[in-house]
């Protein structure tokens, strides 16, 4: 008996059941179904917008009918980004809904992903979890930005990549 096979196929088999196990609630608000109407007006190239969350995790999806230029995908970010930060929305999705599902996970962290037209992930930034002793206007302040070429870079306010500090001498 060849145990190679074996061990692949209990692999196979936990990770489909570990992700299959992890279920996303789709969260609609006014202020969210307002936020989706802006996006789509201004930005024709956006597919669909859904917001939806899991264990630890807040999620923004940007479906896209096209790769958005650079300046459309900062615009997108810092909407995101604006939304997540509204004191509105902390309370009415963060406290009112994740906090309820998940009282004992500690704030979410956030990530705002574009898919583009195949699917395939073309931008992602991420906040981490908040520090939930700094006052909420601190909270997700530090992001980072991945693409296909950058992995995990700090970005600056207008989801611009910072530059990498320069070596000392």
């Amino acid at each position: 008996m060849k145990i190679r096979p074996l061990i692949g196929a209990v692999i196979a088999l936990l990770v489909v059941t570990a992700t299959a196990c992890t279920t996303y609630t789709r969260v609609n608000t006014d202020q969210i179904r307002e936020f989706r109407k802006g996006v789509r007006a201004d930005h024709p190239i956006v597919k669909q917008v859904t917001v939806e969350y899991m264990p630890t995790t807040l999620i923004i999806h940007y479906d896209m009918k096209t790769n958005p230029d650079e300046e459309e995908l900062r615009d997108l970010f810092v909407r995101a980004r604006d939304l997540v930060r509204d004191a509105t929305f902390q309370q009415e999705v963060i406290d009112n809904k994740y906090r309820k599902k998940y009282e004992s996970e500690p704030y979410p962290r956030v990530s705002i992903t574009f898919f583009d037209k195949k699917g395939i992930v073309y931008w992602d930034y991420g906040a981490e979890h908040p520090d939930e002793s700094q006052a909420r206007e601190l909270w997700y302040t530090k992001w980072y930005g991945w693409n296909r070429v950058d992995a995990g870079k700090p970005v600056g306010e207008d989801g611009r990549p910072l530059a990498s500090p320069t070596p000392g001498p």
